[in-house]
């Protein structure tokens, strides 16, 4: 996620004076590593972290920065919160224009205040809306990006998971395709995150197993929503149906997906994570998220294999993209092609 605080006007100023006291309250490892008033956990924490930067710089071939080696304690358990949009009867996103990153579907926030603010100017405008949080961001090699307390309950799984997420936004971004930048920094976190488990926990560790028990839920929720989506869609394109009317049968196909999850959960998935889903208020903004993040996942494990597995050659694949505004997914989509041919 690529929490873009670089724009102009009442934005930067609500959010600038937080973001740079981040960094003024920093410290680095060293520092921290150094003082002993720091607990143990906090420690191993650290610890970790380094382990999964030197991975990711060596085992992932992901740009080596300053990123990740200076430490923020937090007073709250996660750091900002994140608005999307999207079309009351369509998954248009509605999309925000930043200098430096371009166009993005979404806009953070520290405070949930200026959060709901947004949110409900979205309102006025009759989008749907969601307000998620986030725990990570990258400023694309502008910032030193620091490390969070609120991220030492994490699994290596996850914590890995998201610091090479993170990294690959500062690897790689092209201006203007967000998908595209969303989706293959979840690809590569996750890939990367995988391997890192592997090698430093062992195959058989539950650390490691466990991983493949969020992957089949993760997968299973994700076709679920895409098979919503896909429901929605052709009631959204029924124009004979008045404006009333649709919204009242958009209610009624989304109440009875949460009434058929809910109701086959605990057979179907093998973690709680998705157990509360039922639970929210959702919507098209909710589905279209999905879509920004995974997409075209086929397409990023295909170049994965024409690259023999292996991420630092798919990193050096996709860096001929890095600060172009060219859609990537033509090209690659041709070099696939052109592969399966041979």
């Amino acid at each position: 996620m690529t929490l873009s605080l670089l724009t102009t006007g009442c934005y930067i100023l609500s959010q600038s004076g937080t973001f740079l006291a981040d960094r003024i309250s920093t410290r680095s490892f060293k520092q921290v590593l150094s003082d002993p008033a720091v607990s143990d956990e906090t420690r191993m924490f650290l610890k970790e972290v380094e382990r999964i930067n030197d991975f990711a710089t060596r085992y992932a071939g992901l740009k080596a920065s300053k990123n990740y080696t200076v430490y923020r304690n937090l007073n709250r358990d996660h750091l900002a919160y994140i608005v999307y949009g999207a079309g009351r009867f369509s998954f248009e996103k509605h999309m925000w224009d930043f200098p430096i990153v371009g166009s993005l579907p979404y806009k953070g926030f520290f405070k949930l205040s200026g959060a709901k603010k947004e949110q409900q100017k979205l309102i006025d405008q009759k989008y749907d809306t969601w307000i998620s949080i986030v725990d990570g961001f990258s400023s694309l090699g502008f910032f030193k990006d620091p490390l969070y307390s609120s991220m030492q309950e994490y699994s290596p799984y996850h914590l890995a998971n998201l610091i090479c997420h993170e990294r690959t936004h500062a690897t790689i971004w092209v201006k203007n395709q967000i998908d595209f930048n969303e989706q293959l920094a979840s690809f590569i976190g996750e890939k990367a995150a995988e391997a890192y488990v592997r090698r430093n926990y062992g195959g058989e560790s539950t650390e490691y197993t466990d991983i493949f028990k969020q992957k089949h839920d993760q997968e299973l929720f994700i076709q679920a929503v895409f098979n919503l989506r896909t429901q929605l869609t052709t009631l959204y394109k029924n124009t004979a149906l008045s404006e009333p009317a649709r919204l009242k049968e958009k209610e009624r196909i989304i109440s009875e997906f949460k009434i058929r999850f809910a109701e086959n959960h605990d057979k179907d998935y093998l973690t709680d994570q998705y157990s509360r889903i039922a639970e929210l208020p959702i919507n098209n903004a909710f589905i279209a998220i999905y879509g920004v993040y995974y997409e075209r996942m086929d397409l990023f494990s295909d170049i994965y294999t024409y690259c023999g597995e292996d991420l630092k050659t798919m990193i050096e694949l996709l860096q001929s993209f890095d600060g172009t505004e060219e859609d990537p997914v033509p090209t690659l989509q041709e070099l696939i092609a052109s592969n399966l041919s041979q």
